[in-house]
Formats: structure tokens, sequence, C-alpha cells
């Protein structure tokens, strides 16, 4: 790693970043805010570390009790987690995080909040907080590479907020002390504020996916549905829709496939929809 760190991006805003001298954090190093959401600096890929790599994958998940949701209720606490992998032998990552109101602007959305001191939360220009790593983080062995995982508290807006979106850099590294073979990459995550006014007769909605992951088709099943018409739809974490349909439930349970042989390998969410209810299920494609 070296005196300038790197940012890797993996759902408003976020960033990633780890670096040598700043092997403290690059705003806690005097390089300010990398994340790569408005206004702040360019990112790691632009300096001395490189440009990002497809080598190393991030994805960032926003959580309730053990569930993916890709909305947020104002005022929830909720745990971000960002993971990455790398397949070539780089044990040590660093990051760096913001999240801002809507995907243009540099206005903070939310709080952050980490416990204990790895990963700390920065206090930037203005209202702005910074979320990023205070010393290398060691990553997990894995076949022939490593994986990484951090995670940290978000407590969503006040409500009228809109969507926010979340930057996030990662920087693969070999703890070197120079940026030789160092691999950073980059993703947002775009997550919309929840509506309210669920039914009752859909509260109870259970969203079961299989196989998960899966490579080809992936399978769906819904328990304690209404009969009706369903929207079945499918976002990768930038949340652009890669798939949509309506699908109908004739009683009590519904099913439905998908296939997926032709897209990327990632993290994606399953998102099923009625008079107001929303059920959101993760799945990784291989």
């Amino acid at each position: 790693m070296c005196k300038k760190f790197i940012l890797f991006s993996a759902f408003a805003g976020m960033a990633i970043v780890t670096l040598s001298s700043y092997q403290n954090g690059p705003y806690q190093g005097g390089n300010l805010n990398r994340t790569g959401s408005a206004g702040s600096s360019a990112n790691c890929s632009g300096g001395c570390h490189g440009s990002n790599t497809a080598s190393t994958i991030v994805n960032i998940t926003l959580s309730s009790n053990g569930q993916t949701v890709t909305s947020y209720t104002p005022g929830q606490t909720y745990t971000v987690t960002i993971t990455g992998s790398n397949a070539n032998n780089l044990p040590y990552f660093g990051f760096q995080a913001s999240c801002v109101k809507n995907s243009s602007t540099s206005t903070q959305a939310g709080s952050f909040a980490a416990s204990g001191t790895n990963p700390a939360v920065r206090n930037a220009s203005g209202s702005l907080q910074l979320v990023e790593h205070n010393s290398p983080i060691a990553g997990t062995a894995a076949g022939s590479g490593y994986s990484y995982s951090t995670s940290f508290s978000w407590t969503a807006p006040a409500a009228g907020t809109g969507s926010v979106k979340f930057f996030v850099t990662l920087n693969a590294v070999n703890h070197d002390g120079t940026t030789n073979g160092d691999q950073p990459n980059a993703n947002t995550a775009l997550i919309s504020e929840a509506t309210t006014g669920v039914s009752e007769a859909t509260k109870d909605v259970a969203l079961n996916i299989f196989p998960n992951p899966a490579q080809n088709d992936i399978n769906i099943h819904a328990d304690n549905v209404t009969p009706g018409t369903y929207s079945l739809t499918v976002f990768d974490l930038t949340g652009k829709k890669l798939e949509s349909k309506n699908v109908i439930a004739n009683g009590s349970e519904l099913e439905t496939s998908v296939s997926v042989g032709g897209w990327a390998a990632g993290l994606y969410h399953i998102q099923l929809s009625k008079d107001g209810m929303k059920k959101v299920i993760p799945f990784v494609k291989n």
C-alpha cells in the first residue's frame, strides 16, 4: 500500500479505501473525502494505486434484524455490511464510505455509528460523515485469494428525505508499504424511502428463493399471499432493474422462476410487491 489510498465501491452515497501511509484511514491521514460522492476528491483509482480493477469484487448491503432491505424506514437503525473478495494474495483491505441525499448532492443522509475503533466514523467538512478503516483490516483466506468484510450502523434520515445513495471504495492490498500490486474497486447502492400503508392481509407474506447462490435459473416461492397479480422485480446493487414481470397467485401460494444465466456474478435483490406490500430477498449469482 502507498502514500495514497485506493477507492473501491460496491446500495444515499458510500465509499471505501486502504492505504499505507494512510493506514489509519484517508481522512485521518489528511486525504479527506475520497468516497466518490459529490464534492469529494478524485478517488484512489486516480492516484498511486492505479485504476479500479474487476479482480476486486465489492458489495454493499443494508439489513435489519438479519434481513437484507432495499428501502429504509425513516429513523430506523440498520446494519451496513461491506463485503469483497480477490483471488490474489492480498490479505488486507481498507475502505472509506459516505451516504448522501439523492445521488448528486454532498448533503449527509442519516448518521453513522461504529462499535469499537475499527472502522471509525469521521466528521468531514460541513455535516458530512465518513466511515473508514482505522488500521488495515485483515481478510480471510478463501482458496488462493481472500475475502473481506466489515460492518457498521446507519440510522436512516427523517421522513420525506427520499432516496439516498451509498458510495463505497475498497482497496485490496498486500500490506508491503508500497502501491505495487494493490487492487482497488468501487461501487454504489441506491436505497429508496419505504412507502407506508401496507395492508394487514399482506404483512405475513413469506418469500423464499432457491438455489442460492444460483448459476442458471432461480426459483421463487411465496407463502401466505392473497389471490391477485403481484409485481416481481430484480435489481442489482446500483438499483438498476434487470427483470420485471407480473405473477398471478390463484391461492395462498405463488411460484415463478427467473433465468439469470447471462448475468454477471454478484449480489442481486428480488422484490415481490402488491398493494403497498414489498418483500425483498437477496441472492448471489455465481
